[in-house]
Formats: structure tokens, sequence, C-alpha cells
């Protein structure tokens, strides 16, 4: 073979004088490619130093990373596609100046003098501007945000953005941008969706694509940080937030030793704080039933329960004794609620199941001993897998995300997944459809592992010895059963405690075992119990005993017992037996008629009633309270009214109604006056009569004056309220305050109150033909996105007559304003609102204003409708009058009113 190298190329001669020419351009392509691979491989490290930090504490898992990146960076080059110009995700677009994400991660690896951080954390803040789908250029900082080097890898860094309070467009003053865990986003989402439908407080996660100095960055997902901007997002009341991460610098401490080991958001108030410190020294109580019913006053165990089952449908661990612990605290509820945060789901991705009956914090090792707990779970868990959560739901929803978000999956050079114990490790654009099927892979897969442990009824029965008609039934496996007689008569057992259940619970081992779970590259060990069998006596004999699953309601057969060892472990339960739960039905509250002192606060329980006859005088003493979890009867007559006030002069405390199993109550023809505030079992009640959570609450013929103690006379939140021919006289504050409430306010009379007649915030309401009459600030006050419809009322002698604020909507309907000092009043107060009020004034009448009749001021508009003004103090440009009502203020009615 003879070679000769021209300018054409080279020549190849063999020894037949056969020849071939290999051209230059080929050659270049040749010598290229191994530099294209390096530098391809130089680029998707960028220089990292979290590289360099993951190939000394893991050379493996690096070397495998070394390789994957430009294995993927070269099918990226070949397949990535440019971004859209359009997208169906919201886009989200940062400006910072040249080098602040080198800055960034410089600051975070080995610090910044110039700003005095010390290495490590997820600060400092770097200024930005940002904008949002809102097209609103926000002046912003940005920082890193998440505590492990996962999150700070600088070609696509986990973000904080901060905007400034005059600046935000909508409502979020910290936006959190988080690298997805996995290369979809998906594995976030799902439980998340779960736990929003099943009316949860979440992070509202959703997808959108970022863009840092028009570079498409990838699909992120946004979310709030905890906060009253997060309550409010959920339509729920400001509170208080709990977070505990016990993991990087926080690793030494222990979550449940002391309420200073969490971080604290939204409201910071010190009774919040002793609630949660009380909760964490009741979880390190010896296990006892006291324990667990001291611990249901402190948590909301129905949330607790769809909390762990949609941790468990998800297939989340991430949630730990360590980290991820989030709780949410609203004095409304009195009550913990876990909050899912960061709920990754390691599980699609693994080769086994974990556990269902995983116990891997202190608060589950309390809750699984109660068996009325672990059977509501699992109620839940059945109504999951076979509803929003089933294989089928599962699989369209992923899909219908997948196509929604594929077009910008395809131009993201920055796809990842991460497993537990690793950093993250990149997947090709050209393999966003195999992770798709891995989820729906294990979704079906799921389904059938779940149903599998919720058909695991099993019993046997052994006659009794000593009495033929009572037989002895041992319940193995993993759920409860019920029993009844051939005939269909319902059956009870009596546990070990000798008290009875008409549900027979299996039971969970003291001893805790280990799991091996595997999701891809590492394994680790997770705690969980396994069944344990429980005797109940039933009345019948063993051939009269028909057995139903209590979950599935499937019938379930009695077998014999040594065929039943293998699947309950025989040895010490940690379940405590059911009876012990069950509560003794109490007798309703009866008070009258006739003159009734109370000199210690009364307690009503959920299924008890309050009843209050006709004619009754309850003198209560100072602080003295009436508090009622139950349905409250409270019915005078006009000739009877009943009447509520004070032993002396100094106040009692106060009368309030709480909850769901307060449904249909009834305050009519009573008169209450001289109260104040209390506190029951963690519930701030806020005003004299206070409600809250209450499905349906009627007010009517009543007279509430002269509260002496808090901002409320009247405080309804959470409900869904009629306030009929009621009078609010000579109140300290606010007369009637309502708080997320939808219904109906008519015929009332609002006097002299010392703020305002009637405050709302949150509401869809139709107040008519009520009179508002010298309020010292506002007759009516619409606030924080209330939507209100206002017929046939007058407003007199007021500071201001009405006053429309914070993205707030109010039709106003042939109402009369008159001596007022200014009539109507529209702004922005908080920046946690977009916009200020919306108003329409309707065939009304202004007149004889002390000073002028409106003002409207930015971000607010007012509409006007045969309504004449004389003066505008500021806002003309704002007020916009026509001759006929606009569509959208038509619908707006309607709807209102329809609630």
């Amino acid at each position: 073979m003879r070679i000769q190298i021209t300018k054409e190329g080279i020549w190849l001669t063999d020894r037949w004088y056969r020849s071939m020419l290999i051209r230059r351009r080929l050659l270049f392509l040749v010598f290229l490619a191994p530099v294209f691979f390096t530098l391809c491989l130089l680029l998707a490290l960028n220089r990292s130093t979290n590289f360099k930090w993951f190939l000394h504490h893991h050379p493996v898992e690096a070397t495998d990373l070394f390789l994957e990146t430009g294995r993927t960076s070269i099918i990226n080059t070949l397949a990535l596609t440019p971004p859209a110009s359009s997208s169906e995700l919201p886009t989200v677009e940062l400006s910072v100046a040249q080098n602040t994400l080198k800055d960034m991660h410089q600051a975070i690896v080995s610090g910044d003098r110039s700003t005095g951080h010390r290495p490590g954390g997820d600060r400092p803040y770097f200024k930005a501007w940002f904008r949002d789908e809102s097209l609103q250029i926000q002046k912003s900082k940005i920082a890193y945000r998440g505590l492990m080097h996962y999150h700070h890898w600088p070609e696509k860094p986990s973000l904080r953005v901060k905007i400034r309070k005059s600046d935000i467009a909508r409502g979020q003053r910290y936006v959190e941008l988080t690298r997805p865990k996995d290369a979809l986003g998906i594995r976030h989402q799902l439980p998340e969706d779960f736990a929003r439908q099943m009316e949860m407080v979440t992070t509202l996660n959703e997808p959108v694509r970022l863009f840092i100095n028009r570079k498409y960055f990838g699909i992120y997902l946004r979310s709030y940080r905890a906060g009253e901007a997060l309550a409010l997002a959920n339509h729920r009341m400001p509170g208080t937030f709990f977070k505990g991460d016990a993991v990087g610098p926080n690793a030494k401490f222990n979550l449940w030793e002391s309420s200073a080991n969490w971080d604290v958001y939204g409201e910071k108030d010190h009774s919040h704080i002793a609630h949660l410190e009380q909760f964490l020294i009741t979880l390190r109580e010896e296990p006892s039933v006291k324990q667990i019913k001291a611990i249901s006053l402190l948590l909301n165990e129905e949330i607790a329960a769809r909390f762990s089952a949609i941790m468990i449908v998800s297939g989340c661990i991430h949630t730990d004794e360590k980290h991820n612990q989030m709780y949410y605290l609203c004095s409304n509820q009195g009550l913990l609620e876990p909050v899912p945060w960061d709920p990754t789901c390691y599980e699609v991705a693994g080769k086994t199941f974990t556990p269902v009956d995983t116990m891997n914090s202190p608060l589950l090792n309390c809750l699984m001993r109660n068996p009325h707990w672990v059977h509501r779970r699992n109620q839940i868990i059945q109504k999951l897998i076979h509803g929003m959560a089933s294989a089928e739901s599962i699989n369209h929803l992923v899909e219908k995300r997948y196509r929604r978000m594929v077009r910008d999956l395809k131009a993201d050079a920055h796809l990842s997944k991460k497993s537990i114990g690793t950093d993250r490790f990149p997947i090709s654009v050209q393999e966003t459809e195999k992770e798709l099927k891995i989820i729906k892979q294990w979704a079906n897969a799921k389904q059938v592992y779940l149903q599998d442990y919720l058909n695991q009824a099993f019993v046997s029965i052994e006659e009794s010895s000593q009495n033929p008609n009572q037989s002895f039934v041992k319940v193995f496996g993993t759920v409860a059963i019920k029993v009844r007689k051939k005939n269909g008569t319902p059956l009870t057992g009596r546990d070990k405690e000798a008290g009875k259940t008409d549900i027979l619970f299996p039971g969970l081992t003291e001893k805790v075992y280990e799991s091996i779970f595997q999701p891809e590259r590492h394994a680790v060990n997770v705690p969980y119990v396994r069944a344990a069998p429980m005797v109940y006596l039933v009345d019948a004999p063993a051939d009269q005993i028909l057995i139903t699953n209590a979950i599935t309601g499937h019938p379930v057969q009695s077998v014999e017992q040594d065929v039943l060892e293998g699947i309950s472990v025989n040895g010490q339960a940690r379940t405590f037996s059911p009876s012990l739960f069950i509560e003794e039905k109490r007798k309703d509250v009866v008070l009258g008629p006739g003159k009734v002192v109370l000199k210690k606060d009364v307690y009503v329980g959920p299924k008890q009633r309050l009843i209050i006859h006709p004619g009754t005088q309850l003198i209560l003493a100072k602080n003295v309270s009436l508090f009622s979890r139950g349905k409250v009867n409270a019915i005078g007559t006009r000739n009877q009214p009943i009447q509520i006030t004070s032993l002396e002069k100094k106040p009692w405390g106060c009368f309030g109604i709480s909850g769901a199993e307060t449904a249909g109550s009834r305050i009519e023809h009573v008169k209450i006056s001289n109260g104040s505030i209390g506190v029951s079992n963690g519930i701030h009640f806020k005003g004299m009569l206070s409600v809250y959570d209450c499905p349906d609450i009627t007010l009517r013929h009543c007279r509430f004056e002269k509260n002496t103690i808090g901002d409320d006379c009247v405080n309804l939140a959470e409900s869904k309220i009629r306030v009929e021919n009621c009078l609010f006289v000579k109140t300290a504050a606010d007369g009637l305050d309502l708080d997320m409430c939808t219904g109906l306010v008519t015929d009332c009379h609002f006097l002299n109150c010392g703020n305002d007649g009637l405050d709302m915030m949150t509401c869809t309401l139709t107040v008519k033909n009520s009179l508002f009459e010298g309020s010292g600030d506002k007759g009516i006050s619409v606030g924080e996105e209330t939507h209100v419809v206002i017929r046939d009322c007058h407003l007199l002698k007021c500071y201001r007559g009405m006053e429309v604020k914070d993205n707030s909507y109010a039709a106003v309907l042939n109402t009369t304003f008159q001596d007022n000092q200014l009539d109507y009043h529209s702004y922005r107060k908080k920046w946690l609102y977009p916009k200020g009020g919306s108003g329409l004034l309707r065939n009304c009448t202004l007149s004889k204003n002390k000073r002028e009749n409106i003002e409207v001021k930015k971000k607010c508009v007012l509409t006007l409708l045969q309504t004449s003004v004389q003066t505008v103090v500021s806002g003309e440009e704002r007020i916009h009058r026509v001759s006929h009502l606009p569509k959208e203020w038509l619908q707006f009615i309607q709807e209102t009113e329809s609630e």
C-alpha cells in the first residue's frame, strides 16, 4: 500500500495500482470528532467544583457521571431542538449582570469577601430583573436554593427569586425555581396533585420554562415559599408554617427534641410555637393510649391519614425523621396539618416497592399504634387507587403532562434524574419517552401491589370451650374485617380489654423490621412493621358468622390457624385495643330556661349538641367561655329571647363554635353583650361570638353589642353563613368580621361600630337591605380577593362609606351614600395582591358628603352606571362612566349571587 499526500487529500494505491482518494474534508471530520467529544464533555461539566467534590467523595459514581455526561452531550448536540417561541408552559425570564451565576457558585463554594459570605448555605442574593406571565418587569434579587449539591450545578441551578414588594405582580414575593429531580418533572407533581384534590395545603408547584439573559435553562418547578402567600394561595387563613430539615449543616440537630430546631415561616405567634413544642414533647412520651389521645388534640389526624396514604400511593419516602417535614397551623383550626414538601417519588425508578407500613418518623411510631387511624389510612388508599391515583388515571395524567411539556423538554440540554444517595445523572432528549414509559409501568404495578395489600384480610374462628354461642375470632393479615350473622344481624367483638368494637382490626408488630429499597444505584434500609394477629370474642357460634373485608367489602373465608402463621408475626403487638379509643356517647348539653350562671368554661364535644332554650339568661363570670364543636341550637323567640351577658362589669370570654360537626347550627333571637375573646384546644376565638369551619350557620334576629376586648364583635370564618335581621350596636371595633365565608347578609343594622361595620376578607357574599351608620372607619370593608354584591343598602355618617382593596370586586346596586367623610375609596394595601379594588356603582346616590365623594388610587378601577359623582379626590382616569351594564359585571353579579 502506497500513501501519497497531495493538496486534494490522501491517495491510497494498492499493489494492483488501484487508487482511492480520501478528501481533506473527511480527514478534518475524523480528527475533529475526539476534539469535539472532549469539548462537549468539558462544556457539560461546566468546570464545576461540584464535580470535583463528587469525584473526591464518590469516585465510581463520578466516573459514571463523566461518561454519561459525554454520551448525553453528544446525543443532545445532534438531537436538541431550539426552544419554541411560545409554549403551553408559563415562561419565566431573569436578567442578571454578566458572570452572576459564576459569582453565585463561587460564593457557595469558597465564599465571597465582598458580601461577607462564608462558604456553604444558599446565599448571598444578587441583583436581577424578573418577568413572568404577567409580562411585568419586576426588580428582584436571586440566590441559590436548596442544601444539597444537586441544586448547585451551575448549568441548571435551583434558584430563589425575591421580588421587591412594590413590583410584585402575582402575589408571590419569593418564587422558588427548583431543578426537577426527574427528567420529566412529574415525580414531584403526582403527590401534590393528589394532595390538592384532597383539600390539603401544598406548595402549588408547577412546571415552567426558564430563560436567563435570553438563554434557555430548561424546565423548572415553580412553587411558593412557606408563608402567608402560600396559605392564601391554598384558600386557607394565614397561619404558621414549621419546616424541619436536619441535613447538611443542620445534621447535628434532632428535629423531635425541640421546636428551636424548626424554621418558622408566616405568623411568628408564640402560642403557635408553644403548640409545636407541646406536640414534640408528647411524641417523646412513652407510647400509651393517653399519648395518642393527647396527639389528637394537637394534630389533625384526618389530614395526617391523607398525607400518609398519599406518600404510600405515590412511593414517597423522601419525608422522614430527618428532613422535608412541614406542618401548617392556623389559629382558626388549632391543629397541626402535615404539608407535602419536596415529595420526590423515588419508588418510580425502584426495583421494589416500599412497604405500606413504613414507619420512618416518631409521628408514625405514635399513630400506627391506633388501629382506627391505620384503618382510616387504608380507606383513603382504597379510595385513591380506585380514583385519582388509579393506574388509568395516573397514565392519563402523566401522558397529558408530558404532551404539554414535550417541545420544551426536547430543547432542554440539561435533563437529569436523581436517585437516593446520588447526585444527578444526565438524560438525553431522546430518552424522554423511555422515562414516561417507566412512570406508566410503575403506576400499573403499584395499583396491583396496593390492592393485594388491601385484600389481605384473613381470619381463623375457634368456638369458645366455655360457651358454644361464643367464638374467638383471630384477625390476621393487613386490613380489618366486619362480622355479622348469617341472617344479616351485625356483630361486635370484644377485645382483650373487654370493650366492644364493630370493626375487628389486625395489629402491627412492636418490632421494627428493615426492607432494602433500591431505586437504581443505591439501596437504603426502610424501617417498617409487620402484621400481628389480634383476637376478639364474638357472641355467635362459629358456623353462624359471616366475615367481610372492611376495606373492600369482599367476603372473607375462615381458614385454619396453622395456615395463617406465615401471614402475620406472632409476637408483641404495638397496636392498642381498639375499644380504648371509642368515646362513650355523651348526652347533649342543655341550658335553661331561666337564669343560668356559669363560673367555669362549658365544653360541648363534636358528637353532642348544645341546646339553649327560649327565655334563658346565661350569666357568665369573668373570662368564662362557652365552646362547642357540636351542633348549636340556641333558638329563642321574640317574646322569650335568649340573653348572654356578664356576671359583673368585667367581661366574660366568648361563645366559640367550631368544626364540621357544627353544621346546621342556628342562633335566633339571641342578645349577646359584654363578651371578649377566648382560646380552646389551640383555637383562638377572635370575637365575642366566633364561628369557624361550619358548613352551615344561621344568625337570625340577634343583637350583638358592647364587646370589650378583641378586634371583632362577631367573627365568622371559613363557613357558609346566613345573617338575617341582626343588629350590631356600639361594638369595640368591627361589628361583623367575615373571613373566607360564602353566603348572605340581609336586613341587618350596623350602628356606631368602633371600626368597620362589615369587614370581609376573601369572601363570596351578597349583602342586601342593610343599614350602616356611624362606623368609626368603614361602613363596609371589601378586602383580600372578596367578591361581593351589595344591593339596596344605606351607608350613613361613616368615616368612609365603603372601601374596596386588594384584588377585590364589589358590585354596588341601588345604594345610598350620605353624610360620610368619604363615600368610596379603593387602593392596593397588601403586596400579596396584584392590584387594588375594582368596583361598580349602579344607580347609586352619593350626597352630603363631608369631604369628597370618591378616591380611586393606582391599580384600581371604578365603573359608574346611572350614578353621578360631584368630586373625585384622585383617579379620575381610572373611573369609567358607561351607559349600559358591561357583560363582565353582569356575569360577576350572577355568579356571586348564585353562591
